[in-house]
């Protein structure tokens, strides 16, 4: 059986929808689901991703509210030496998302009416397993004794509360119960 040059073609042609029907077809289809695997996957990751972040307890703020942090936290006790002495802390958010604090030390001899001169230090500081910690940037004053803030540690006691406590160089350092006094 001779077959026209037309024929040809169309056999040729029948050839190659039969080969694509039951080869390359397959082949494609393979290729287009594991794209569509590969974006479902990419999508259920970024789920999963910003749902741990939101689940676990920012680190800035100990899973509590940061409004709630902020502000200024005041306490009184009395140190050996020292005399009766009141802690101001005040707490901020710096710029760049660590935590700014301000602290001033004023301690009242318990014999005489010298007014002892306050410590006050600029801080900064991070959340650090389970309170915050706080190195001193800068020192703008220590007390008649010498005494000047080296490092502070605030820890979440109770409701509204702080546990501070802090060294100093050329002093033991102490430690207090703050209450927040103003946001």
């Amino acid at each position: 059986m001779n077959l026209t040059p037309q024929q040809r073609k169309w056999m040729w042609i029948a050839a190659a929808v039969i080969v694509f029907w039951y080869f390359i077809r397959p082949m494609i289809f393979y290729a287009m689901q594991m794209t569509a695997y590969r974006a479902q996957y990419a999508r259920m990751a970024a789920v999963r991703q910003q749902q741990a972040r939101a689940a676990a307890p920012t680190p800035a703020t100990l899973g509590i509210p940061l409004n709630k942090l902020l502000g200024i936290w005041e306490g009184k006790t009395a140190i050996d030496g020292r005399g009766n002495c009141a802690l101001k802390f005040e707490l901020r958010q710096s710029p760049d998302v660590r935590l700014a604090g301000f602290s001033t030390l004023t301690c009242q001899p318990l014999r005489g009416n010298v007014s002892g001169e306050p410590e006050t230090a600029i801080l900064s500081g991070a959340a650090d397993k389970g309170s915050f910690q706080f190195r001193v940037d800068k020192v703008i004053g220590h007390d008649s004794n010498g005494c000047a803030p080296a490092s502070f540690t605030l820890t979440p006691f109770g409701v509204n509360q702080f546990v501070a406590e802090w060294l100093e160089k050329g002093c033991p350092g102490g430690h207090v119960i703050l209450r927040r006094t103003r946001p």
